[in-house]
């Protein structure tokens, strides 16, 4: 944490949601290892975490590597925090949202109203077959009714 800038100083946040033990440790050591990136602070959640980190370029990098390491549903977004008065140029603040699925290959889901038994999981879809018919299906997290 070699950061010169203020403690409190952030340009973005990771948000991590439903995340187990290892989802925070790979964060951790992902930060640990980026000597140039700082926690500003973290703030716990009943459904997960926020880290506020000093650098979008690392945050953005950090949430492609989560959603190859782990199952789960990866959102990025930016805003307009200010505008530089250096340069006069547009300054954004991002938010990576990183959900992680809480579903094993095995478990029987439902997918759009059927049951779907779990054979394979990526960083985006499901794959699986049908319980009554079995019939192969490809689904993305979004489409697993809860």
């Amino acid at each position: 944490m070699l950061c010169s800038m203020h403690p409190n100083y952030y340009e973005g946040v990771l948000q991590l949601r439903n995340p187990n033990q290892a989802v925070v440790s790979f964060v951790e050591k992902a930060i640990k290892r980026e000597r140039k990136v700082s926690v500003a602070k973290v703030v716990e959640f009943e459904s997960g975490l926020d880290y506020y980190l000093s650098s979008n370029k690392f945050l953005r990098k950090l949430g492609k590597r989560l959603a190859l390491a782990f199952p789960g549903q990866l959102k990025e977004s930016k805003r307009i925090f200010t505008k530089s008065r250096q340069t006069q140029k547009e300054v954004y603040r991002g938010t990576v949202c990183f959900r992680l699925v809480d579903v094993k290959v095995g478990d029987v889901v439902k997918v759009r109203r059927e049951k779907v038994k779990v054979v394979k999981l990526d960083a985006k879809r499901l794959y699986g077959r049908l319980v009554a018919s079995n019939k192969k299906v490809t689904a993305s997290y979004s489409d697993i009714d809860k």
